[in-house]
Parts: C-alpha cells; structure tokens; sequence
C-alpha cells in the first residue's frame, strides 16, 4: 500500500511522500526485529495469494532486497518467475528493485536478462540503467534485441549517453512497427540531440499514434522554428496532446490564442487542456475547485452493466424509514485551473503587458534551464511530468544528473542539488530556445 501511495497526485508537494518512506523502512525495520520467522513468511504472502497483486509484488522484493545474503534475493526472483508473467506484476517487481540496497543486485538482474520471456528482459535492463550499472555493451546488446520491450526500455536510456553505436540502432527503431519502439526512438533523438530529430518529430506529430508523445518531445527539445511550428498546427486542429505540448513550448504568442480558445464552443477535455497551457506558460495559479463527475472517478471495480432493467435499491433504501437515509455524498473535488476566458484575458491584460511576445515562458519567468529546475523542485506538476522536466535539463546543459521521482525523496533532494550549478551555467539567455551541442555518437 505505502508502495503505491508514494507517488504525489496532481497538486501534492513529492517531499509528502517522505513519511510514507520513513513508515515503508521501519515497516522493514520490524520485519528484520521479528527474524526468519516473518522473512521466511514474506515469499509465502506472494505465492499463496489467489490473485498475484502487483503491490504484492513491489512489497515483497522491497522487503527482501533489503537482507543481505543470495537467498533472499533469490525468493523474490522466485516469485517472479513463478508468476504468470503479467506485466503489472514485472513492473511493480522491477520497481521496488530500484529502490532496494542489496549487494548482489547486479548479479540477479544480468541473469535475469538472459530469461526468455521479453517483460523479463525489459524490467532487467531497465533497473539496470536506472541505477547506473548497466554497461555501454549491455545496453547496446538490449536496444537490438528483436522484441520490441527491450530494445525500447534500453534504447531511452542509451539516449542519455554518447554510444557510436545509437544512430544505428535509432534508425532501426524508426523503422519498426511497435508504437513504443518508434517513441523510444524519439526520445533518444531528442535526449541526444540527434540531427535529425526535429524533421522525425516533425512528422511524427501528425502521425494517428504516438502524435502527442512526438509533440511534447518536441517542445521540450525543439527551437523556436520548432515552436512556431507546433503551435501552429495546434491551432489548426486543437487536440489535449498538442495543446499540452504548446504549454511545453512556452511561446508567449500563443497566450492569446489559448485564451480564444477557451471562448469557442467545444470539448471540456480541449478546454481543459489550454488552461493547463496557460498555467505553464503564465504561472497565474488561477486554480480552482471542480466536482468530478461520477464517470470520471476511476474505481478498482466497474460498475454492473445497464441491461435495460432498472437497478437494485441499496439495503438502506429498503429497510429504512425515508427520513433516517443518509444524505447523497458529498461530490469529489479536484483543483484545476480555471477555463474562464474571461479571467484569464483580464490576468493576460494586468500582468504580462510587459511580455516579449517573441520569447519563451515558463510559469510567468523567461525560460531558462534554472527556471525548469525551480518547477521540477517545488512545481505543482505529476511524477510523469517531473520525468519531462529532467529530460528538458539534459536537452537544454547538454548534462546528465540521474534522477528520477521514483527514488526516494532524499536522493531527490540530492539530485536536485546536483543540478543547480549546472543549470545556473546554462541559464545565461533567459527566455530563448538556446541548447549546447550535444551530438548522438
């Protein structure tokens, strides 16, 4: 459970996720008080279930790979192999491996990727790169591996490097027909500043699959031709992805735009979206409380199918007196930004008169690479976000500091830290597209 609950929602600060880690570890921590009785209990809680859960799985191999000695590495790659293979499981597996100390992890993961079984392979080379043990050969061997998983999971980590061997091994990627592949490719490109990536990506955007994922890239790695680009074919056919990724580009000609947008008649989602786009782009915080509606609140189990006859009355609504029965429950609120053009235009207006209309922002600040560190340090943005965030750090210094928001909330802060000088360096044209040369190969 305290797995699952680590990652922030929308709105929540990442540093909240440290007292769940604190009680994860000394969840650990009594495990390890009580002795082999409850370690050896641990596999038992895996392969006895009727169901094999995911969280079962992360809170297994977190809980054994914190024990020194082989055999109790071994037992959580026992449950993983003895597993059906699902991926949920792999992953929510491969996740706490990513978390945990023990010494031999090396060694299980190397012979984990000689296991047929792709999902396999994949989380191995993953965890692998992840914490910076997977060797350039290792990695390279992965990206040309025929099944589409693995070379994917290997090649978005290559892309971080400087192998001679990665314009190779991108090109054969382009060329496949798996959706992650392609978009593995994309983000190599744009991580290594490929000399082609702006045309790929170009083309790629309007492409039926993986449009919106080249968008973002786009925005993130892009120049301003690129920008202009991108919000000009969002405007032409507005959509969530490319709207999002307008926001990305931080033009700050496409404020007013965004703002008309929300005038016109059309998709709540579409609204939504360029709203989302502004607050980037602005940093307004004009943010306020929305009842989500009842279908749009996902629930572990779906609703019974309406066959056309007229549902069953709740236990309540039988036996009760109709003036004892609970009141309807109270709506779930989310925060989102206002989809009021007329807010907006007036904070358009006020605030940002001053404003280039030819240069970049970033929630109300010049773009620079310390401004992108500032939101991924205290931003009001998701997990997945902050992993675009770092990506736009290793496009815009040519440098790369591992992070990642999966780690624990100290070697976040330690990251973080890590990358301040360096961004501070690469911050001396605020406002403009600039990034160093940083070639594939």
């Amino acid at each position: 459970m305290v797995g699952m609950q680590r990652a922030p929602l929308l709105g929540d600060p990442f540093r909240g996720a440290l007292v769940l880690e604190r009680r994860m570890l000394a969840a650990i921590d009594v495990i390890a008080a009580i002795g082999a009785p409850a370690l050896e209990h641990v596999p038992r809680l895996v392969t006895e279930a009727p169901v094999k859960d995911p969280s079962l799985a992360f809170a297994s191999a977190m809980v054994l790979g914190c024990f020194a000695g082989r055999d109790a590495l071994a037992a959580a790659e026992l449950a993983l192999l003895r597993s059906d293979r699902d991926k949920a499981f792999i992953e929510a597996l491969g996740a706490a491996l990513k978390l945990v100390p023990h010494e031999l992890l090396p060694l299980a993961l190397r012979g984990l990727l000689r296991e047929p079984e792709p999902l396999v392979r994949a989380m191995a080379i993953d965890v692998l790169a992840y914490r910076g043990l997977a060797t350039e050969d290792e990695l390279v061997a992965a990206a040309s591996d025929e099944a589409a998983p693995v070379a994917a999971r290997a090649l978005t980590h290559l892309g971080c490097g400087a192998s001679q061997r990665l314009p190779e091994l991108i090109q054969r990627a382009l060329a496949a027909e798996d959706p992650a592949l392609r978009e593995a490719a994309w983000t190599a490109m744009a991580l290594s500043d490929h000399p082609h990536a702006s045309i790929a990506l170009r083309g790629a955007i309007e492409a039926p699959e993986g449009g919106d994922a080249a968008a973002l890239l786009l925005a993130i790695a892009g120049d301003e031709a690129d920008a202009r680009h991108l919000v000009a074919r969002a405007f032409e056919a507005p959509r969530e992805g490319l709207l999002a990724a307008v926001g990305w580009t931080g033009a700050a000609s496409a404020v007013p735009p965004l703002i008309d947008l929300l005038e016109r008649d059309g998709a709540k989602a579409v609204k939504l979206a360029a709203a989302f786009a502004l607050d980037r782009i602005t940093g307004a915080g004009m943010w306020e409380e929305v009842a989500v509606e009842d279908e749009e609140i996902v629930v572990a189990d779906p609703p019974d199918p309406d066959v056309g006859e007229p549902r069953e009355l709740k236990l309540a609504q039988l036996v009760s007196d109709p003036r004892d029965l609970s009141p309807a429950p109270a709506p779930e609120l989310v925060e989102l930004p206002t989809v009021d053009a007329a807010r907006w235009r007036a904070f358009w207006m006020e605030r940002c008169q001053g404003w280039d209309l030819g240069a970049r922002y970033r929630r109300g600040r010049p773009y620079s690479p310390e401004v992108v560190l500032d939101e991924l340090d205290a931003g009001r943005v998701t997990p997945a976000e902050r992993r675009h965030l770092q990506r736009e750090l290793i496009v815009r210094t040519g440098v790369f500091v591992r992070f990642d928001p999966h780690d624990f909330v100290v070697a976040q802060e330690e990251a973080i830290e890590a990358w301040r000088p360096i961004a501070a360096r690469a911050s001396g044209a605020p406002g403009r597209w600039t990034r160093p040369r940083r070639r594939a190969g």
